[in-house]
């Protein structure tokens, strides 16, 4: 997907934002915008299939913040339903698909619900703004279908791929085993701690292990991740001490929002810094109480963290599933 076609479809979730930061509720703009962001799923797909993708991913989106504010406290209880719904994502991105995002974001919305749910932010109030956003990316999906068009940088329809391009059920179950063993082992890391923003190291685990090529391309990709988030960690500290009026904070967002879709797929160094400038200027609104120089701190351990499981993935599990595939040829 261009990053043309992402910011068109992240559109709505900006006007959102912008919208309810003007009325005074900075907030809840945030949140409406993380269920409008569902409109990039299953772009490219015929209007039907793509209704429903986006509903499905709507539903998931839901029973993700709604189980990780619940289980928040209750660490068994979090991976358990962590697993659920990755696998849940996987099931659906194989059947309709999901499209350029992947089913990992859905399975990181347990984590945000869990941050939520640890700061009681209310689950019904939060879970009723999520509904209007997702209300919001379905309408705008849909309308992206019929008017605009399928494009042939959007993702294709599953029925249409080339045969080259489907990966065998073994090579994606290794993929699944590795990017969720890391997952449980970040939660794990973030729980102990009583880390206050647990979608952190989770989604820089994802961020890495997502990408393709072999060992030497994940490698590289780890380490100039982690460059960039300790880079985005030390232009934040002099940046939390200024008092933006909301209407610049919400054009920082809406700023950094977009240029990290056009960089962080294949630039790691800038988009990783883009998106943890992004992470820690959202989640300042959401956590009023909280130091942002100890935010930027525990945001540098949880970066350091992730980066090194996500190594460990890749040298130690990434070998072990070649071998495993080598011996199903």
């Amino acid at each position: 997907m261009s990053w043309a076609d992402r910011a068109r479809l992240l559109s709505p979730a900006l006007l959102a934002l912008i919208g309810f930061a003007a009325a005074g509720r900075l907030a809840d703009g945030l949140v409406v915008g993380l269920g409008a962001s569902i409109a990039l799923f299953g772009a490219g797909l015929p209007a039907a299939r793509r209704a429903a993708t986006l509903v499905t991913a709507a539903l998931l989106l839901l029973l993700a913040i709604a189980t990780g504010y619940q289980v928040a406290d209750v660490f068994l209880t979090l991976i358990l339903w962590n697993l659920i719904v990755a696998v849940l994502a996987t099931v659906v991105d194989a059947a309709l698909p999901l499209g350029a995002p992947g089913p990992w974001p859905l399975a990181l919305m347990v984590d945000v619900g869990s941050l939520l749910g640890m700061h009681h932010l209310g689950l019904r109030p939060t879970l009723l703004l999520v509904g209007l956003g997702c209300l919001i990316g379905v309408l705008a999906g849909l309308v992206d279908s019929l008017y605009v068009g399928r494009r042939a940088t959007g993702a294709f329809p599953a029925t249409s791929r080339p045969a080259g391009l489907r990966p065998r059920a073994w090579v994606a179950s290794w993929r699944f085993v590795e990017v969720y063993i890391a997952v449980l082992l970040a939660s794990t890391f973030t729980h102990a701690t009583a880390d206050r923003h647990p979608f952190w190291p989770v989604l820089l685990v994802v961020l890495v292990l997502s990408g393709g090529g072999g060992r030497a391309r994940l490698v590289q990709r780890a380490v100039r991740c982690l460059v960039g988030a300790l880079v985005g960690v030390v232009v934040f500290a002099p940046l939390s001490r200024l008092t933006l009026p909301t209407g610049v904070l919400v054009a920082l967002v809406c700023v950094l929002g977009l240029l990290a879709l056009r960089l962080v797929a294949d630039r790691e160094v800038p988009g990783a810094f883009l998106v943890t400038l992004l992470a820690l200027t959202v989640t300042l609104p959401l956590l009023p109480t909280a130091s942002p120089m100890t935010l930027g701190l525990e945001h540098a351990a949880d970066a350091l963290v992730a980066v090194g499981l996500s190594l460990v993935m890749i040298l130690l599990v990434r070998p072990l599933s070649r071998i495993t595939m080598k011996h199903l040829k």
